[in-house]
């Protein structure tokens, strides 16, 4: 008991605030650069050291997964540049307030109408994304064509680190909220009250059912396509492709069509797996741009 009292107290109070305070020096180094700048100097970094790392053999696990038929360098070339967009997403976190803003250029809005109509007549969407280019620019963009968005993500284990990530988030209007039964209500309540809620909803969800996901069993999560159809309003997909540097490109597309099951959960489920596709086909399209270090597939596939 002592041993763990004493584990706790280190953790809570040497720990954080030195991941904290490497975090905030991190960000205000980068902060301190040119937009430009911090990005190359980021993707510098990462494709640098990126490669070097154990994760990174799980990227090359989910490639040849995926694309068992590609050859191994080009394999190798995918990780590279996955590390180098990991890296300047993460130089361009202090600058986000830059990257929304609408006079800078820096982002261009296909599909906005698909968002912006059902959102003036107070109805709720669901923007369903992808870990793709800079993911963290979505919501801080919509909020900044004046969609507030309710973002659902996780919360950093250190809760130091998090004050110091919703500061950089918190540059435009909307909100978030955490992912599971933390977040139900709050999720709830903001569909009552016709908000825009945006998920990255490309990861392994437990909980959910087996989807496929390039052919191959991928659990995941179908309570936002739950509930869209309880509140009768669409999900939407929505791409995001670095275009060079700091500069991006955001594509909603309408909500794709799927076959009725014939039940609430069927139809829910028959939805996702739609979705599911799209985003297979925009991974297929842009590899460099998705982020390949989740384990998406069962555990087995890893071993």
């Amino acid at each position: 008991m002592a041993d763990r009292s004493r584990e706790k107290f280190l953790v809570k109070y040497v720990r954080y605030p030195l991941e904290a305070a490497v975090a905030f020096l991190f960000l205000g180094l980068f902060r301190l650069l040119p937009l430009d700048r911090a990005s190359a100097l980021g993707g510098w970094l990462g494709r640098s050291v990126g490669p070097l790392l154990k994760l990174s053999r799980r990227a090359e696990r989910n490639l040849e997964l995926c694309f068992p038929d590609m050859p191994a360098a080009r394999r190798r070339e995918i990780v590279r540049a996955m590390w180098d967009n990991l890296g300047r997403t993460a130089a361009e976190y202090p600058h986000l307030d830059r990257i929304s803003d609408p006079k800078s250029g820096r982002v261009e809005i296909l599909g906005a109408d698909l968002v912006k109509g059902p959102a003036s007549e107070g109805r709720p969407v669901i923007i369903a994304a992808m870990h793709q280019a800079n993911f963290e620019v979505s919501v801080v963009t919509a909020g900044a064509q004046g969609i507030p968005m309710v973002g659902i993500s996780r919360e950093a284990n250190n809760p130091l680190v998090q004050k110091v990530a919703e500061k950089m988030r918190g540059v435009t209007p909307g909100k978030r909220i955490p992912k599971g039964a933390k977040g139900a209500r709050a999720l709830v309540a903001e569909m009552q009250k016709g908000s825009t809620i945006g998920v990255l909803a490309d990861q392994k969800f437990n909980e959910g059912f087996e989807a496929r996901f390039f052919g191959l069993p991928a659990m995941t999560a179908d309570g936002p396509a739950q509930m869209a159809l309880r509140f009768n309003c669409p999900i939407v997909p929505s791409r995001l492709e670095r275009l060079g540097g700091a500069r991006f490109r955001m594509t909603i597309e309408p909500q794709p069509a799927f076959e009725p099951a014939g039940s609430k959960r069927g139809d829910a489920q028959a939805l996702t797996q739609a979705i599911n596709d799209r985003f297979e086909a925009w991974v297929r399209e842009r590899p460099e741009d998705w982020l390949w270090l989740h384990r998406r597939f069962p555990k087995s596939y890893y071993r």
